[in-house]
């Protein structure tokens, strides 16, 4: 593997700050895995920017937000949902209590990060912990019904991390950061096959009319034949040598594949071939990022809803883009690394300021802006990270690492309450049945309903 974890510091978190970089700009980071205390030189730069000052737009203040009535999903069968992530306004229960709780093995440590989001499919949910192990337990009750790790045996004694989970057509598929991509049985986890990338995995692959999408950390998209592993085509993105931890996934619709890449391209591809149809880029003013340094990460999921594209980079823009054609149909300087979420006419966003939004589909212009924390200490500058949102019930979920999860308003932006799971939470919720699903970074798989 010619990339290696290099972290500038675990105490604000290690979703955001965890680089994946080329092994020559690792050495100064030695002294957070071993001794060394040799200090950078160069310029100090700050890991997260303050708040941006994101306004509601004035002309939005007449403006009525409508969403469709929640519905019920039966399952979660990709990392976001379904394969184009536009998952509306799922139905929950109106007073969820937690039902049982499950341990998926290696959590989130100082050396080790879990990111892979649960799946849920035929009655089963997914998961994968940070030692590659992947586990099946029963939606309802929590029991454990097969586990299996799928590490080399020459890495036995390594942490890895990232990869993801996706279920389609009566398999379950799994990328690894050992550069594999496993089909499996999801009934007793046994291998169907197994097929090896060109470099490790870092996020979910998506699974989508027959074939199986990655995205490795050398930016390059592969496509797989489902039934058996072949490799039916790649394309190569722009070279990016820094990104955030875990990786991202391409979404699907129609005849169509789009890719989100660390350098901040966002590729149209047709899905038999390859062929790119359009390029657009995600960089933008710095003005509202929370990031570290210069990154131009595409971190969340693009979303495709109605043949339009709408996709966050962590480089301060926001936009969306036709399906089709590729043209830039509206663009704004808002930046983050969680997936957008849409709904009716509108988007809500999690930024990388840490403010909630609601964001006309058609215009990009801000209905309301609700600040969350940023610090779970002020004196320490200890950061407060969230992912999502998921609009469920008419709320919208919103998790954090101060141990719980947020309920928020879709049609004002007020905060309606919040329920404790005593835990950090740094991935989004998974919702199926009319049940949440979350998965904290101590491995601690809670079922609510």
């Amino acid at each position: 593997m010619s990339s290696v974890l290099c972290a500038v510091d675990f105490r604000v978190g290690l979703v955001a700050v965890l680089l994946v970089t080329s092994l020559a700009g690792c050495d100064a980071f030695d002294g957070v895995f071993g001794k060394s205390k040799t200090p950078l030189t160069g310029e100090r730069v700050p890991v997260f920017a303050e708040r941006g000052e994101l306004e509601p737009d004035k002309d939005m203040a007449s403006a009525e937000i409508v969403l469709p009535a929640p519905a019920v999903n039966d399952s979660w069968p990709q990392s976001g949902g379904f394969a184009n992530y536009a998952m509306y306004n799922l139905a929950i229960g109106e007073s969820p209590q937690i039902i049982w709780t499950a341990d998926v093995g290696a959590g989130t440590t100082s050396s080790r990060i879990l990111t892979t989001p649960p799946v849920v499919a035929e009655g089963k949910v997914f998961t994968k912990d940070a030692h590659s192990t992947v586990s099946a337990f029963n939606a309802d009750t929590g029991q454990l019904i097969w586990r299996v790790t799928l590490k080399p045996e020459k890495a036995r004694d390594s942490d890895e991390f990232g990869g993801g989970l996706a279920y389609y057509g009566g398999r379950l598929f799994v990328t690894t950061g050992y550069a594999a991509v496993y089909s499996l049985d999801p009934n007793d986890g046994k291998e169907a096959w197994v097929s090896t990338v060109s470099a490790p995995v870092r996020g979910a692959p998506l699974v989508f009319a027959d074939r199986v999408f990655t995205i490795s950390i050398d930016n390059k998209l592969q496509a797989l034949a489902a039934v058996d592993g072949a490799e039916l085509w790649q394309f190569s993105g722009l070279q990016e040598t820094t990104g955030y931890v875990g990786g991202n996934s391409p979404a699907g619709s129609g005849e169509y594949v789009v890719a989100p890449f660390t350098s901040g391209e966002l590729v149209g591809l047709r899905l038999d071939n390859g062929r790119p149809i359009w390029n657009e880029s995600m960089v933008g003013s710095r003005s509202d990022v929370r990031a570290f340094g210069n990154l131009t990460d595409i971190r969340g999921r693009p979303v495709i809803d109605r043949n339009v594209v709408m996709a966050m980079g962590t480089a301060g823009q926001i936009a969306a883009v036709d399906l089709r054609s590729g043209q830039r149909l509206w663009d704004r300087a808002i930046g983050g690394y969680q997936t957008p979420w849409a709904a009716g006419r509108f988007i809500f966003v999690t930024t990388g300021a840490n403010d909630v939004a609601a964001i006309a589909r058609d215009s990009g212009k801000v209905k309301w802006v609700t600040p969350l924390s940023q610090y779970a200490d002020e004196a320490r500058r200890k950061p407060v990270l969230w992912s999502g949102p998921v609009l469920a019930g008419d709320r919208l979920l919103v998790a954090g690492t101060l141990g719980g999860l947020l309920a928020i308003s879709p049609y004002t932006g007020d905060i309606l309450g919040k329920l404790d799971v005593r835990d950090p939470v740094r991935l989004g919720p998974v919702i199926a049945n009319r049940t949440i699903y979350v998965l904290t970074d101590s491995g601690r798989l809670i079922a609510l309903r």
